[in-house]
């Protein structure tokens, strides 16, 4: 070995040889050992360009954290709502694949962040409201916007579903009580004002505002599950022209149920119970909805025959249909789909019905996308569309029967 050694040095240095470079310095000189301490500079190999500088690094695709190895529906539910139709700024598109933004998923959104504690969830979809869903002029959360979060119109005006404002200001005081920021109910105040002042006709809290270049103007029919009584009351306390608006709107609704339902809508400025033309099939969402309302006040007496009218159906056709047609004294539809499950299991749980509320929880997972090769996978889909209100009001439901029911 050593005769081999000594005979190669004497081949370097008798034909000028040089050794090949060492790995790593894409053979430049002045890594080669010059007894410089500097760190070597690298040249690049062949065929590599190196960016300037100051290049703006190229745009990245948003990444999308993969789904949890679970078999638990809840927390895929979870993932596919935060993943795959919320953005990085809160805006939460209406369905898979459809880049525009309601304020219903506002509310419920901030719902479901203060129901698991969630604040960094809550604060990112309150900046949202404020800098994109909420009309700087009016205060009033823009019923939708378009892909560019510019808001749509309705007959060349803009509009805000009351409904959803005022389950925004109720989610913005309980945020105020549970965490203790003022901006909340400063938010709250300025939507509720509005509200008071644009939302109202003949005393009567109405489903629409409309607005443009002229001034706002309310629609003149009220919808059965638009109020939220609980904040309302709340306000009623703390401003005397509520106190009127709540009392006149409870009224109205009340003294129109029928055939163990409620009309989808009200006219507000004529006889209580005049229903108007092509109102007649009730949206059971809207039916589950306006019994939740009244029983978190506790009317239970209105509440319960509402969910028992629901229920009987489940238990004698094995099903809940999406709609009743009022002027037929309530005969269903005989349709299903995944979000009258959704609602209608969340009334079950606030009444502590929990045997119904299971056989609701088994048909609203029959809707539940299981295919791992799915776009869809992970949420609650019908016809190939995965919404934001089925998954949002699924994923509520499920948290609130895990917590009442186990």
């Amino acid at each position: 070995m050593k005769k081999i050694i000594a005979l190669l040095l004497f081949g370097i240095l008798l034909f000028g040889c040089t050794l090949p470079p060492l790995p790593g310095t894409w053979n430049n000189p002045q890594a080669a050992g010059n007894g410089s301490q500097s760190s070597p500079v690298l040249n690049p190999p062949p065929n590599v360009t190196t960016p300037a500088a100051n290049a703006t690094p190229p745009a990245q695709p948003p990444v999308v954290s993969p789904p949890p190895v679970t078999s638990d529906r809840q927390r895929l539910i979870g993932w596919y709502v935060m993943n795959k139709l919320m953005g990085a700024n809160g805006a939460v598109m209406k369905s898979y694949g459809d880049a525009s933004y309601s304020s219903e998923s506002v509310w419920m959104v901030m719902e479901y962040a203060l129901e698991t504690g969630n604040r960094t969830l809550f604060d990112r979809e309150f900046e949202f409201l404020k800098t994109r869903q909420l009309d700087p002029t009016y205060s009033l959360a823009y019923a939708e916007l378009d892909s560019s979060f510019s808001p749509k119109t309705m007959g060349g005006r803009y509009y805000a579903e009351t409904a959803n404002d005022i389950r925004i200001v109720h989610m913005l005081y309980d945020a105020k009580d549970k965490w203790g920021n003022a901006g909340y109910t400063n938010v709250a105040k300025r939507i509720s004002d509005s509200l008071l002042l644009h939302a109202v006709f003949t005393d009567i809290f109405v489903k629409e505002v409309y607005w443009g270049a002229d001034a706002a103007s309310p629609s003149t029919r009220m919808s059965s599950a638009g109020p939220d009584w609980v904040v309302m009351q709340r306000l009623a306390a703390e401003s005397h022209g509520w106190t009127s608006v709540l009392e006149r709107t409870r009224s109205h609704v009340l003294g129109c149920q029928e055939s163990g339902l409620f009309w989808p809508e009200y006219n507000a400025a004529g006889p209580a119970c005049d229903y108007g033309q092509g109102m007649g099939a009730a949206k059971t969402t809207g039916i589950a909805t306006a019994a939740m309302a009244l029983a978190d006040v506790n009317i239970l007496e209105t509440a319960v025959i509402m969910f028992g009218k629901l229920t009987n159906e489940l238990n004698q056709d094995d099903r809940i249909s999406e709609s009743y047609f009022m002027q037929f004294n309530g005969v269903p539809s005989g349709d299903e789909n995944a979000a009258t499950y959704a609602a209608v299991g969340r009334l079950a749980v606030k009444l502590d019905r929990c045997d119904s509320a299971a056989k609701i929880k088994d048909k609203l997972l029959a809707y539940f996308v299981a295919d791992t090769g799915s776009p869809l996978y992970g949420s609650i889909a019908m016809d190939g569309t995965a919404n934001a209100y089925d998954n949002l009001q699924a994923l509520l439901f499920l948290h609130e029967y895990a917590n009442t029911c186990g």
